[in-house]
């Protein structure tokens, strides 16, 4: 069946992903591409034998069907709504937008110009998360109960040159790796209807690799409880002061069995069942998506516009997940 074509906007590092896994997905065909910096855009677009247009060419080329925003956060709903006016499709990374009034006005206006949002993170797509869904599914543990989801990084000035801006107001690591731990925990449990959170700075300064020093101004170690309206509670851990990520970044715990899962920022596995008196298995993982696969958001969209099949990384997971970040940063800086 026929490709959507996609408008790239944003021809940053994590572009480059995006480009090399297009060939490979159903239904992206990425045609063009545009950029703040117009030499890069051409750049990318002499390397990938694609256009490269302005902003207002990309929104008006012909074989544009879909806007990928790869821009930083502060331009995802501006972005959005450009395109959503411009009567594209729009998938963007993470976040959907800064803030849940932005989120809600870019999902009610493509509501009301009839296209479709998808939204970063699409890890939980997977190999990896999806082998625990299954499993899950399969009754394998029970019914589940209770879940952690850890993402611990090292700090990144360790191996940033210019990290500030993950320090910066409405970042860290709750709203950089959060994502990831809580776009997971509605995959596998559903909807959350409750959560609370506690976060701690023990820094309140860091120094880059050149030795400028920057303000750290949100939490660098965060934890929150979602409470699923299936009755599963899952604690999330995310944190810039590691030494390594955790060896199982997801554990899902039922009555008969217990599941361990790698980093949920990663779309692989390991996946192993633990279970009383039994030897632990590493389960075969059910897809061929283990490596890095960013991007399968964006088939996911381009796939239901083209087929009329139920978006996964829709805009409107997108939105819940960020509700449920900032309900946990609120709950973190107020102490409450």
């Amino acid at each position: 069946m026929s490709d959507l074509g996609v408008g790239l906007v944003g021809c940053g590092k994590i572009s480059g992903i995006y480009l090399d896994n297009a060939p490979r997905l159903d239904g992206v065909r990425i045609v063009a591409c545009t950029d703040v910096d117009a030499e890069r855009a051409r750049e990318t677009a002499h390397e990938r034998a694609i256009d490269a247009c302005t902003m207002d060419e990309l929104l008006a080329h012909r074989d544009v069907q879909v806007v990928l925003c790869l821009t930083p956060p502060d331009f995802h709903a501006d972005v959005a709504l450009a395109a959503i006016g411009a009567g594209k499709h729009i998938y963007t990374e993470k976040p959907l937008a800064t803030s849940v009034d932005d989120a809600r006005w870019v999902l009610q206006s493509a509501a009301a110009a009839g296209v479709l949002v998808g939204s970063a993170p699409d890890t939980f797509l997977g190999a990896g998360i999806q082998t625990i869904k299954a499993a899950i599914d399969d009754g394998r543990i029970g019914a589940p109960a209770v879940a952690q989801i850890r993402l611990l990084a090292r700090p990144p000035e360790t191996w940033h040159p210019s990290p500030a801006f993950l320090y910066a107001e409405l970042s860290g690591p709750l709203m950089d790796l959060g994502p990831y731990a809580v776009a997971t925990a509605i995959e596998l449990f559903g909807d959350v209807e409750a959560v609370t959170g506690l976060g701690t700075r023990p820094r309140t300064s860091g120094v880059t690799l050149d030795g400028t020093e920057f303000p750290i101004v949100e939490p660098t170690r965060v934890a929150g409880v979602l409470a699923h309206e299936s009755g599963v509670l899952t604690t999330i851990t995310t944190t810039d002061d590691a030494n390594a990520p955790a060896r199982y970044g997801v554990e899902v715990h039922g009555l008969d069995g217990t599941l361990l899962g790698g980093d949920p920022n990663t779309f692989d596995g390991p996946v192993v069942l633990a279970r009383r008196g039994e030897l632990d298995q590493t389960l075969p993982l059910v897809s061929e998506w283990n490596e890095n696969s960013r991007g399968l958001g964006l088939q996911d969209l381009c796939r239901a516009a083209r087929d009329g099949t139920p978006q996964r990384a829709s805009g409107e997971l997108g939105l819940q997940v960020l509700e449920t970040l900032l309900d946990i940063r609120d709950c973190a800086l107020s102490g409450v």
